[in-house]
């Protein structure tokens, strides 16, 4: 229970309470992602394979239980990973329109469950119609294609999206337009799955539509590709943003610091580790073209801090290179920070101000 309230912290956001339905939410997905990891460590990946399946006990009135279906995969030899849940489906489906029933109670009951068995099987179907791309089965369909969704609340344009089918995209687009900003479970647009699987052809689509990544979601992928260094993948985050600007402006990790801040951390890293030859100087040379995208994005970084009180200047005269001190310190455009640098007073005393953004605080060690 300790473990588990350690991950829950991790998986919410700083300052909200969540309701129930989505601190239950958060529960499953941190306990399925745990024992996935322990599965995978505990097992010969070249050897064996293993079925997690996922899902929230909810118990009823009058002592009935039921169960809402989560994540069901298959991880086979080699690591490859299987959904399961439309196998899991289509056996639920086919047991409910198979059962024998005698009273008329039952008989009323199991004609309720054939129809619900039915309509199970045929949004199955459609389902598997958007992962495919056939876009023939989807108009011949027969129902409202905006209604049907998996066991994650994820709609036909998320599939598609998650699928790479761009025709199934824009079939869904020209039918129902509702569809672009529908969230499922983990509040996920379809375009937030297209970035994420790299299919730009489906952003694109979608971004002209409309729908666009909002800058609270774009935080942590923001954090994570300067972290490591990954331009390509900066650069198609901010290509996809609502505003790319002020999402690149506000990001932050959990330190308070800024992706400016970050990126002449994990820098440092490299300077300070000593490394030499052909491959250290190729990853300082990731983060100096790092560091000029951010530049580009954003024009004045001066005067944001981490919680520690530091500022950027403080932490790129930790970088190692003198040089990339002096770049950060020109590129600091406040006219504030400009006259602090200088030394003089916004009252014209020729005082440094109290609180020298460009000091900055100790770093604790």
């Amino acid at each position: 229970q300790s473990l588990l309230k350690q991950k829950l912290v991790n998986n919410l956001q700083y300052g909200h309470v969540p309701d129930l339905v989505e601190l239950t939410y958060r529960a499953y997905e941190v306990i399925f992602s745990e024992v996935q990891k322990i599965a995978c460590a505990a097992t010969e990946p070249t050897k064996c394979e293993f079925v997690i399946i996922g899902g929230v006990q909810i118990h009823g009135p009058l002592g009935q239980n039921f169960f809402w279906p989560g994540k069901m995969i298959m991880v086979s030899k080699g690591g490859v990973e299987t959904d399961l849940y439309e196998a899991y489906a289509a056996s639920v489906a086919s047991s409910n329109a198979g059962s024998k029933l005698a009273s008329t109670s039952e008989i009323q009951a199991w004609c309720l469950n054939t129809a619900l068995a039915n309509l199970q099987l045929q949004r199955r179907k459609i389902r598997l119609a958007a992962v495919t791309g056939n876009v023939a089965e989807l108009k011949r369909a027969g129902m409202n294609l905006a209604s049907v969704t998996d066991n994650q609340r994820r709609s036909l344009l998320h599939i598609a999206a998650l699928n790479g089918q761009l025709e199934v995209v824009k079939l869904l687009l020209s039918l129902d337009r509702s569809l672009i900003g529908r969230e499922d479970v983990n509040q996920m647009c379809a375009i937030d799955y297209a970035v994420e699987r790299d299919n730009d052809a489906i952003a694109d689509v979608l971004f002209e539509h409309g729908c666009s990544l909002t800058s609270d979601k774009l935080r942590d992928p923001l954090v994570e590709a300067v972290e490591a260094g990954d331009i390509a993948r900066f650069k198609r985050l901010f290509r996809f943003a609502r505003d790319g600007r002020a999402a690149v402006a506000s990001a932050a990790d959990k330190d308070g610091r800024s992706l400016l801040h970050i990126c002449l951390a994990a820098r440092a890293v490299h300077v300070k580790d000593g490394e030499e030859g052909a491959a250290a100087d190729e990853q300082v040379a990731k983060y100096d073209a790092m560091l000029q995208e951010l530049f580009s994005c954003c024009a004045d970084w001066g005067e944001q801090m981490d919680f520690f009180g530091n500022n950027v200047l403080t932490e790129a005269q930790r970088s190692g290179s003198e040089a990339v001190a002096k770049q950060v310190e020109a590129k600091l455009l406040s006219p504030t920070l400009q006259a602090v640098k200088r030394g003089s007073s916004i009252r014209g005393t020729g005082e440094v101000p109290v609180g020298n953004p460009l000091a900055g605080a100790p770093s604790p060690s």
